[in-house]
């Protein structure tokens, strides 16, 4: 009988090591691949909840905001273009302030009644709705709205379309003639408002 060589014996064994082997570097492999995986997802979870997070607080930053801008109401008294003998007119329609305005006159036929009502012009209450309106944002006046208007900017709406430098160059023009300010608002303040009125 023919004797098999010891190195042809043993292949039967190299070739079980290697596949033992292979077959362990193959696991080895998918589980480094599975936790690479793992660490990703976890990694993009945790950056998109911290995303998340941030646009939370920026949008509960904004309903303060806008809660802060709506609820400023001044009183009648402080729009210069109000005629002191108005007052009492007003104030038999219960308007007394300037949120009391802007929620009576929200449609043009509750312009037109109390115009009738009170016996004055529809316009010179459109002129006091608009002043009135600008005068929401906190820290703008009846003086500052009025050199807004002068510069033909009649609302909130408009307001924040305007860009802070642009708007303080106009202002200091409108300024120079009308002399309605001693001390014209700064551009960071120009910029505050104009965030502001964007959230409302």
């Amino acid at each position: 009988m023919t004797q098999i060589p010891e190195f042809v014996a043993g292949i039967p064994t190299i070739i079980l090591i290697m596949f033992s082997l292979g077959l362990s570097v193959g696991w080895l492999l998918r589980a480094f691949m599975a936790r690479f995986q793992m660490v990703s997802y976890r990694t993009n979870a945790q950056q998109q909840l911290d995303q998340l997070r941030q646009q939370a607080v920026q949008l509960e930053q904004r309903q303060a905001e806008v809660v802060t801008a709506s609820a400023i109401a001044h009183q009648l008294a402080d729009i210069p273009d109000i005629d002191q003998s108005v007052l009492p007119k007003l104030f038999a329609q219960n308007i007394s302030t300037t949120q009391d305005l802007l929620r009576h006159c929200s449609e043009s036929s509750a312009i037109i009644q109390l115009a009738k009502t009170i016996g004055v012009e529809d316009f010179a209450i459109q002129r006091w709705l608009s002043l009135a309106d600008l005068m929401r944002i906190p820290e703008l006046n009846a003086e500052h709205a009025l050199l807004l208007e002068a510069t033909a900017i009649y609302s909130i709406m408009e307001l924040a379309q305007q860009k802070p430098q642009r708007l303080a160059e106009k202002l200091a023009r409108q300024n120079s003639s009308l002399n309605i300010l001693s001390d014209l608002p700064t551009e960071s303040l120009l910029a505050s408002w104009i965030a502001q009125a964007s959230n409302i």
